[in-house]
């Protein structure tokens, strides 16, 4: 009886952790896009499938990123928030960082915005190839595309880290870039960027 007690327990601490991560990873993407959908663009695609690669995207040796940020190694296109502390993750936090965040993982409906679709990347991929060929998209018109790795939360849900590459095509033109952002969690229960370092820009 103790044994199927401790069992039901354990089933529910796991949900409930589940649950949260699920709300705070919607609520960390809708800061992510905030003001993109109906205003500088007509459609905002997110792909399910999350990047597993992103130190090698980034340029990076390894995941262990606690040096550059407290030694302040990164300068170009870095922005701090005011009164930002370099020493705001310790040594475990950005172990847990390089564990969870090359995870393969699948975004879904449920983890975005409901003004933002969720699409395979091989669809995202279909549309660039297009472009490339004869430069409309003109089903959907403007659009911006997002790719991320998986979001990594630290000391219960207070900040946040998350590889992007955002992506805008509308005729003639396509731009974006990728960065590496790091996020506070704020007392109104939204996601405020601390941190972001810029990547690449085209």
């Amino acid at each position: 009886m103790k044994r199927f007690i401790f069992m039901v327990f354990s089933l529910f601490l796991m949900l409930s952790c589940t649950d949260r991560e699920v709300k705070e990873t919607r609520l960390l993407m809708k800061s992510l896009v905030a003001g993109e959908a109906n205003h500088i663009v007509d459609t905002v695609l997110v792909s399910n499938q999350a990047v597993t690669d992103w130190i090698e995207r980034a340029g990076l040796d390894s995941c262990i990123l606690g040096d550059l940020i407290m030694n302040n190694k990164l300068e170009l296109g870095l922005f701090k928030s005011e009164n930002f502390e370099s020493d705001f993750l310790s040594e475990s936090d950005y172990e847990k960082l390089c564990r969870e965040s090359v995870v393969d993982f699948r975004f879904s409906q449920k983890h975005v915005p409901e003004d933002v679709s969720i699409v395979p990347y091989e669809y995202i991929q279909g549309l660039l190839e297009k472009f490339r060929v004869d430069g409309q998209t003109p089903e959907i018109g403007g659009i911006a595309w997002y790719s991320f790795s998986r979001p990594v939360f630290f000391q219960s849900y207070k900040y946040a880290f998350v590889y992007y590459e955002r992506f805008t095509i509308s005729a003639p033109m396509i731009d974006g870039g990728t960065s590496l952002l790091f996020f506070e969690k704020c007392d109104d229960g939204e996601w405020k960027l601390i941190l972001s370092q810029m990547l690449m820009m085209t």
